[in-house]
């Protein structure tokens, strides 16, 4: 009988050490609405801008801008990037899309986007077999994760206006005026793996039409730039969302470069302590995750 007992269990031990590990979803933030998701055998890219735009580029017509290479350099080190399998642009200003040629040509990929993103890289020498344009409802599949590609318009800035409105119609190349980085679409991404879904919010409102609205995350990666109110994007995206875990994005101030030490530099009037205690006071039982550049977050099904 003990016999028995014995081999039942080790029949057992080696049946489960035969089971293929679960992969595991890892977020890395990059700053403003930057990130990487990783499986471990995939990695992608988001909104690549370590390089900032500070007020007097935007301020002095005579003013360029382009990707800072060394900058790229340190914060890729930093949030272990070596190889890069897509590189995703939600729109076309600076603070999304300045360093998303530099990515591509250095660690790979294709880069995915509006047709403005496309002519920015054509205009930084990216092949156009590299460029995926992605239209609303769009889907790609890039190893074990699919991502599907959603119209979200971008919020005007101030007073109704949105700055830097408009395509891109030409390619862009390096040492560009700022104001030739268009806004093109704005696109939010649904990431899809067996693991976990993530939904990478692009505006911070809620639109009507809700074209997200049918989605269920573990994940939601949310924008809180320029949000008209905390209370909106809680009651009309965090709430019925159902999300395990929010992480919000785009407020740090990409005026300025990335601090390297200490906690990041916050943009003006974000008022991020009051979206914490706007959460805590409306959606109680759901983790807000506030990122610390390049520290490593659990994402999938499972993750905390």
């Amino acid at each position: 009988m003990r016999a028995i007992l014995f081999a039942t269990v080790a029949l057992a031990l080696t049946a489960s050490s035969l089971q293929p590990a679960r992969a595991e979803l890892t977020f890395r933030w990059l700053g403003n609405s930057g990130f990487t998701l990783t499986d471990g055998t995939t990695t992608l890219l988001v909104d690549p801008a370590v390089t900032s735009t500070s007020p007097a580029k935007w301020l002095l017509p005579w003013q360029s801008v382009q990707s800072d290479e060394q900058e790229w350099d340190y914060w890729a080190g930093r949030c272990d990037i070596k190889k890069l399998d897509a590189t995703f642009i939600n729109h076309t200003h600076t603070d999304h899309a300045i360093d998303a040629p530099t990515a591509v040509r250095k660690h790979g990929g294709i880069l995915a986007g509006s047709s403005s993103a496309r002519q920015i890289g054509l205009g930084h020498g990216i092949p156009d077999s590299r460029i995926r344009v992605m239209e609303s409802g769009q889907s790609v599949q890039v190893g074990a994760f699919g991502i599907q590609a959603f119209e979200t318009p971008h919020s005007p800035h101030v007073a109704g206006i949105l700055f830097a409105d408009g395509d891109i119609t030409k390619p862009l190349a390096p040492g560009s005026s700022p104001w030739d980085y268009r806004v093109g679409k704005t696109l939010s991404y649904w990431f899809t793996h067996p693991e976990g879904k993530i939904l990478f919010q692009a505006p911070g409102r809620v639109l009507t039409p809700d074209v997200l609205s049918d989605l269920r995350p573990d994940t939601l990666l949310l924008t809180i730039a320029n949000r008209p109110s905390s209370e909106m994007l809680i009651q009309n995206r965090i709430l019925p969302s159902g999300a395990r875990r929010v992480i919000p994005l785009h407020w740090d101030n990409f005026f300025f470069p990335l601090e390297r030490s200490g906690p990041p530099r916050e943009l003006w009037l974000q008022k991020t302590g009051e979206f914490t205690e706007k959460v805590r006071t409306l959606a109680p039982a759901v983790p807000l995750l506030w990122p610390e550049y390049c520290k490593p977050i659990r994402v999938d099904g499972g993750g905390s």
